[in-house]
């Protein structure tokens, strides 16, 4: 399993990733943002080390791939349709943000339930 990096995070919507089309990457693959956690689970039993509680942070997209970076933005969608409004073209969605710090782009902050995402987090191709 390859592993790649948050290197650069563009909005909260959009972030650079350490692996490019020298990695292989191609435009429209996926990825999963991974907080790795330092404390290990062991069988009760054994004593054999079962792995870590990883948290998943956001799944991204690749948008635009470059020889050894890519950018990406999250994959999932907002609909912004209202039951008030009749929509006869269809509907409205937007990119809903990744939940990044965002001491690291520039701006305030909203504490989520979700952890952050930060430069250094893993991405790891999921598709």
């Amino acid at each position: 399993m390859t592993e790649f990096k948050i290197a650069k995070i563009i909005s909260d919507t959009t972030v650079v990733i350490t692996g490019g089309t020298t990695q292989g990457i191609k435009e429209s693959e996926e990825f999963t943002i991974y907080g790795k956690s330092d404390e290990e689970v062991t069988n009760p039993d054994t004593g054999e080390v079962l792995g870590t509680l990883d948290v998943i942070k956001g799944k991204i997209k690749v948008i635009a791939v470059y020889e050894h970076m890519s950018v990406c933005e999250n994959v999932e969608r907002t609909n912004l349709n209202t039951p008030q409004i009749d929509n006869s073209f269809g509907q409205f969605v937007r990119i809903k943000p990744l939940n990044v710090d965002r001491a690291q782009i520039t701006g305030g902050y909203s504490p989520t339930a979700t952890p952050l995402i930060k430069i250094g987090d893993l991405a790891i191709r999921s598709k």
